[in-house]
């Protein structure tokens, strides 16, 4: 698997290893309010928010656990991409 964004390779490997290495720092949260949302943006690296009964919920990068309220997912390959985007942009 590659990930490449604006002609740059971002990241090559096996995907079972992409996910590996972010096991255990995937963290979502349903948040009611577009207040609270903003503040997870501000705060955390946001992997990715959607609209789930209206209300959204947001996945995180985080070594451990960024509180209350956040519970531990597994890693996708969705997550593997954006967060490899989100860190190229940051550099």
């Amino acid at each position: 698997m590659a990930i490449i964004a604006n002609g740059q390779l971002l990241l090559e490997g096996a995907p079972a290893e992409a996910l590996e290495s972010l096991k255990g720092k995937i963290w979502s949260k349903v948040v009611a309010t577009d207040d609270e949302l903003r503040a997870l943006e501000a705060n955390f690296s946001l992997i990715s928010t959607h609209l789930a009964a209206g209300l959204h919920e947001v996945r995180i990068y985080a070594e451990s656990s960024p509180g209350e309220g956040f519970l531990p997912v597994a890693s996708s390959l969705e997550d593997v991409y954006f967060l490899n985007l989100a860190w190229h942009a940051q550099n």
